[in-house]
């Protein structure tokens, strides 16, 4: 920590020093699953003193085809995680983000209808059953004995073989997807408004809830809690789904963001003579390192970390 009450972990990541024991693949390039993120956030919030978060948001997948420096940072009433490669000492990627909130948001979810058995799942291993909504491999081991579900609902009965916070966070993510029988699009969490999570799980069963929130005229956004024998384990309101873009095959030397995200820059007309020195700090990207130079001399603020910065400049290479 510093003067400031900034607090900043920093961590290597590769592919055989991943944080799970299992494995986790969008359009077949391994990433950390969301489950690791938003444990990582409610971790890092807490050792700060803040006891719940709210306002999350997944920005880009932390691909592992290299190694890579991990950096989780709180700073006032935000936490966030951030990773450059380990062969890249200025371009850092921010992946996840979450807020201090005082309370949760109401829940929102209508009336529930009956339950019954999804048959579609009995006799049918998880990862099998899984598999058909197009996730390929799984973070943490857990199986469900148990599947019902509605339009508005599913309820899953979860065996822990390894108890852990991650596990049942890990099977509430995948299974809230599953309350939406729709489509069979493959999608993932990209924003969730109130998370809490038990200290520890220790029991090898839970049973997890998922209610539909209809408030949200599009898109697809639920409600998940999770119990065990002993009490609560987990409380999600209004978890986001998004889709993954299947299109295009991975690459390991695309950046991890195109593969659910498609940034589109616009040129931009620089008048000099209506120009000014820029509020906050300045990030140049790109084939940036004269710009970044003759902005330092101009009296700008440039940093090299982007994700901190309060404007980013990107300057193509010649064509």
């Amino acid at each position: 920590a510093d003067t400031a009450g900034t607090h900043l972990w920093r961590a290597d990541l590769t592919a055989h020093t991943k944080p799970y024991p299992g494995s986790h693949e969008l359009n077949g390039l391994e990433v950390v699953p969301v489950s690791v993120l938003l444990a990582t956030l409610v971790d890092a919030a807490r050792s700060v003193g803040i006891e719940h978060i709210g306002e999350v948001r997944f920005h880009y997948p932390i691909a592992l085809d290299r190694p890579r420096l991990v950096q989780v940072v709180a700073a006032g009433d935000v936490v966030s995680i951030s990773s450059r490669s380990a062969s890249d000492t200025s371009t850092w990627v921010r992946h996840a983000t979450a807020r201090a909130v005082v309370e949760p948001p109401a829940t929102q979810t209508s009336e529930l209808n009956g339950l019954a058995p999804i048959t579609a799942a009995q006799g049918r291993s998880t990862a099998e059953f899984l598999r058909e909504w197009g996730v390929t491999g799984q973070p943490f081991e857990w199986t469900f004995s148990g599947l019902h579900g509605s339009a508005e609902r599913l309820s899953a009965e979860v065996d822990l073989p390894e108890p852990s916070v991650a596990a049942v966070l890990d099977a509430a993510a995948h299974l809230a997807r599953l309350v939406d029988d729709s489509n069979r699009d493959l999608m993932v969490p990209s924003a969730t408004e109130f998370v809490w999570l038990a200290d520890d799980v220790t029991d090898p069963s839970a049973t997890i809830d998922i209610r539909r929130n209809r408030t949200v005229e599009d898109g697809l956004v639920v409600d998940v809690t999770a119990t065990g024998p002993d009490g609560p384990l987990l409380d999600i309101r209004g978890l986001r789904f998004a889709a993954v873009d299947g299109t295009d095959a991975p690459t390991p030397d695309l950046p991890p963001e195109s593969m659910t995200h498609v940034l589109e820059w616009q040129p931009m007309e620089f008048d000099a003579d209506r120009a000014a020195t820029p509020s906050g700090s300045v990030a140049v990207v790109g084939e940036g390192n004269a710009v970044a130079a003759a902005l330092r001399t101009a009296g700008v603020d440039v940093v090299d970390d982007a994700s901190t910065a309060r404007h980013v400049v990107y300057v193509g290479g010649a064509s």
